[in-house]
């Protein structure tokens, strides 16, 4: 039998609450870009799974929603930092 620490134990199972959750997110149409492609937010009833998946997380709400919205890039030692927004499809698989 695997000896895991209580510490360890509640760490797993916060983690997999969160990924729970995650799947329980909806995103809506924001908009377009110039391409007509469809920019997208979470809907207004997500952001309370938003901040349950934060705490569990232990990590802001409004980092987190960036993180599930914008890709950032970082080149170089932060000379060049490129945040590419998330089309509605794309959310959808990386969540």
């Amino acid at each position: 039998m695997l000896e895991i620490d209580k510490q360890d134990l509640d760490s797993i199972w916060r983690c997999l609450a969160a990924i729970l959750h995650l799947g329980n997110l909806e995103f809506e149409e924001k908009g377009a870009d110039a391409k007509d492609n469809a920019l997208c937010n979470i809907i207004e009833k997500g952001m309370s799974t938003v901040a349950k998946i934060s705490e569990l997380l232990s990590v802001s709400p409004f980092k987190l929603k960036d993180a599930l919205l914008n890709k950032t890039i970082k080149v170089k030692n932060n000379f060049l930092i490129c945040v590419v927004v998330f089309y509605i499809l794309s959310s959808f698989s990386l969540r």
